[in-house]
């Protein structure tokens, strides 16, 4: 079984570990997945991963061989029908990095987080995808410091309805 340090991406430890504690024991979504490391550093310590992405990856699928993954190729607005509301406890949205993408993946995604539940976001503030933290920005506010990590944004749903 592969460790999540072994596959290639683009996820640092600090942001790593701070996934996994917030990751703990829940029902995770993982969207847009490329060869598997965020998937596995959730499954690490999730109690079950749904990793979604828009193609088939041969690499992916070899690294969530032996961990608690399911593996859904299809689009997350496909995916996202899959999902009863309020059933998902962290979401970790890495998709495409444009606005209208992941505005759309935050509003058909929303109403399956659990109230308490946590969507992050990867490569929140990264000069190359600002449109990150400008849709967050717009949709819930500033993020506390306390919920940055690295280029990691948590958002927490705390009501049903956003700002």
């Amino acid at each position: 079984m592969k460790n999540w340090r072994d596959i290639d991406g683009f996820l640092w430890e600090k942001e790593a570990l701070e996934i996994q504690k917030r990751a703990a024991g829940k029902i995770c979504v993982d969207l847009g997945s490329y060869k598997g490391k965020s998937a596995v550093c959730l499954a690490e310590v999730a109690e079950h991963v749904y990793t979604i992405d828009n193609q088939f990856r041969p690499d992916l699928a070899e690294s969530i061989l032996g961990h608690p993954v399911t593996y859904y190729t299809m689009l997350t607005k496909d995916a996202s029908k899959l999902f009863e509301a309020n059933s998902v406890d962290f979401i970790f949205e890495d998709t495409s990095h444009t606005y209208e993408i992941i505005k759309e993946n935050i509003l058909l995604w929303w109403s399956k987080l659990k109230l308490n539940g946590i969507m992050s976001f990867h490569d929140y503030g990264h000069s190359t995808y600002p449109d990150v933290k400008r849709i967050i920005y717009d949709l819930f506010g500033p993020v506390e410091e306390e919920n940055l990590v690295g280029g990691v944004a948590f958002v927490y749903k705390h009501k049903e309805t956003l700002r």
